[in-house]
């Protein structure tokens, strides 16, 4: 188990000894210089003191902590780069000098070097780089067998990848590794580690080649970097620079990784087609719910599939909650919702900035099938009885019908918006919906022989108007209304 709220960053490393130059800002011209105390350069090329020694810099002696430990990413591993982790170390170092020396304010616009003299090695792997945009090393691996380190088994402690290897060897943990990740390996077999260690999205990809079934196949073995610790007892650092005297110490180094503190979905991404948008409905469509009950009403998420859509490992996620995302742009028929879960950091574990626990969210494409216009509804007659107020001083009128036609027939037809005629068919489509008749559905203007309106009786113009589904939403089964147009007419006054 972890001792620490945190772990490593990313970490591949190569052996050797590697030195980071810290960065050193111009030194300021003494008032020295204002005297004109400079000898004649005779090249031109440069002033120089003629009493260099009376300001030469003082050095300063900088002191390593005797142990240090810290929590944080995984940026101590880097599979993307040719930088070894005796680099990316050093360089850690050098950008925090506050949480490895005990006096870092000497070493404020120094110019120093970092050097970490221990071999931290991955010279261990051998074979084909892992491909994060194929997830393979070259060679197919099915979906079914890439397989995520169970939340129960041990975490590693190690002191290099080499160690990492050397660990997962050992024994029969590897073995036991992939029992706990639901592979049944042959009982008489030894599975093997092929090919280099991978990185990406929070996971090290350890390809095996295992036996199921007297049928060798490769598999990918996910273990969360939120599983390692990096521990050295005896992490040889040497401090070396023109503004400080060289300082070599061997200090106890201990770095744990906290799980990432944020998501990156790579899930479902499908229209999701259902009654009705709910929290149970879309977690269970998404295959994120557990088999699990409970007494409450709480739904019981599947952590194992919900880590591996979120990159989120190691955490207990609760607590759904779904609202209808307005900012998104829908680009089809569907609405965009998102979906937010608490998410809890597990015993002895905690997130990258040190808290345990963080909400996490993420868009879902919905279409609810629940689109209904009841047009034998007991309230239709009342609905047609209704008198609109047409909102707009002067139309229509008989001798301007030519003109509310060409207005209407713009508006229905999406090339102009009408203020009057949106607040018009706004009240319609209100009082509709108020009286049961409207159900994700809404009226829009119908022409019906050659024209939106007639005049009845020079008292009241008859309005035409037909029902449409609303974006995002499909006709309810046992609703067959949409199927063909139909005709409502709605009075408003002369």
């Amino acid at each position: 188990m972890k001792t620490q709220r945190s772990k490593i960053g990313k970490v591949i490393a190569l052996s050797g000894i590697f030195t980071v130059t810290a960065a050193v800002p111009a030194a300021v011209l003494s008032s020295a210089a204002l005297n004109g105390n400079f000898a004649n350069n005779q090249s031109g090329d440069a002033l120089i003191p003629s009493n260099p020694s009376g300001h030469e810099n003082t050095k300063v002696t900088p002191k390593l902590k005797s142990s240090i430990q810290m929590m944080g990413s995984e940026d101590l591993f880097d599979l993307g780069s040719n930088k070894t982790t005796n680099e990316l170390l050093a360089q850690k170092i050098k950008d925090n000098p506050s949480l490895f020396f005990e006096n870092p304010e000497v070493l404020a616009g120094k110019n120093f070097d970092v050097v970490v003299e221990d071999n931290l090695s991955s010279s261990a792997w051998t074979g084909q780089s892992y491909d994060v945009s194929k997830g393979n090393w070259g060679n197919t691996i099915e979906e079914s067998n890439k397989l995520l380190y169970s939340s129960s088994s041990p975490n590693f402690t190690i002191s290099s990848l080499d160690d990492f290897k050397a660990k997962l060897n050992a024994g029969s943990r590897l073995k036991d590794s992939l029992t706990a990740a639901g592979l049944n390996v042959d009982s008489n077999t030894t599975p093997s580690i092929k090919n280099k260690i991978g990185l990406s999205d929070g996971l090290f990809h350890i390809n095996v080649e295992a036996s199921v079934s007297n049928k060798k196949a490769d598999y990918d073995l996910q273990i969360p970097t939120s599983n390692i610790n990096f521990s050295f007892e005896n992490l040889n650092i040497k401090v070396t620079g023109n503004d400080v005297v060289e300082t070599k110490q061997r200090v106890a180094f201990k770095y744990s990784i906290g799980i990432k503190s944020i998501s990156k979905y790579n899930g479902s991404s499908e229209i999701m087609k259902m009654w009705y948008a709910s929290e149970s409905a879309v977690m269970s469509g998404l295959g994120f719910l557990s088999s699990s009950k409970n007494e409450s009403s709480e739904l019981i998420l599947d952590n194992n599939k919900v880590s591996k859509a979120l990159g989120v490992f190691n955490t207990t996620f609760s607590n759904t909650k779904l609202e209808l995302d307005n900012s998104a742009v829908n680009e089809g028929n569907y609405l965009t919702f998102k979906v937010t879960i608490t998410g809890n950091a597990n015993a002895d574990y905690c997130f990258e900035d040190g808290t345990t626990s963080k909400e996490f969210s993420f868009p879902v494409k919905l279409l609810q099938r629940n689109a209904a216009f009841y047009k034998y509804s007991s309230n239709i007659t009342q609905f047609q009885n209704q008198t609109f107020a047409w909102r707009n001083s002067g139309l229509p009128t008989v001798s301007s019908k030519e003109q509310v036609e060409k207005r209407i027939d713009d508006f229905a037809q999406g090339k102009s918006d009408d203020p009057s005629l949106r607040a018009l068919l706004d009240e319609i489509n209100t009082t509709a919906k108020n009286l049961g008749i409207l159900k994700n559905a809404s009226f829009k203007f119908l022409k019906f022989q050659d024209s939106y309106y007639t005049l009845e009786h020079g008292l009241r113009w008859r309005v035409y108007l037909s029902a449409t589904v609303d974006q995002g939403f499909e006709v309810a089964s046992g609703n067959p209304e949409f199927t063909k147009v139909q005709l409502i007419q709605i009075w408003i006054p002369n």
